[in-house]
């Protein structure tokens, strides 16, 4: 069973996924963005307390791209800036996608890409997308607070949220946010 921190250390199970597995094996994930940097690891703070996701410092309108070949399991299109959504357990992530891939043992693992543009490049459940796809472009859509260099409290953070969910740990490639490639201790 997959399950998901939903914020404040709570986990969830993710709603069964139904719809078609890749037949491509992911070996090795890539970096989401290309301009950022981590600015919040696995397991730290108090929005990823269970999760195993980092947070990407980066300016509004980067481009957000698939690190790995998938399907769109999930997405949220339409949420405006700094606006939460009506309810439901996915609202703190604003406009999301989130993929399904299959690791080399046959194991499906969910990746969700968070805090997107409205006007999403992808736009149906099922869609398959290919690594280094274009999904969308970092914004601060739903639960997304940060430095208010010079503006008036509470400020907006751009970043993107990118969360992995399935077995084993996520690993970073050298470089991506500023990492060397070794994984950060809470």
């Amino acid at each position: 069973l997959v399950t998901s921190d939903v914020g404040g250390g709570s986990r969830v199970p993710l709603p069964p996924y139904d719809g078609p597995l890749p037949e491509e094996i992911t070996d090795e994930l890539g970096c989401p963005v290309d301009n950022g940097r981590i600015t919040q690891g696995p397991h730290t703070g108090p929005s990823h307390g269970n999760t195993d996701a980092y947070d990407f410092g980066s300016p509004q309108e980067t481009e957000v791209r698939a690190t790995h070949g998938g399907y769109v399991a999930k997405l949220l299109d339409g949420v405006p800036l700094n606006q939460f959504c009506d309810g439901g357990t996915w609202c703190s992530f604003g406009n999301y996608v989130q993929l399904v891939g299959k690791n080399g043992d046959g194991e499906e693992f969910f990746t969700t890409y968070a805090h997107m543009m409205p006007g999403l490049a992808v736009d149906q459940t099922e869609q398959w997308v290919n690594k280094g796809q274009l999904l969308g472009y970092v914004d601060a859509t739903g639960y997304t607070f940060g430095p208010c260099n010079g503006r008036k409290p509470p400020c907006v953070g751009t970043h993107l949220h990118y969360q992995y969910d399935g077995p084993g740990e996520l690993e970073l490639p050298p470089g991506c946010g500023g990492t060397s490639g070794v994984r950060p201790q809470p």
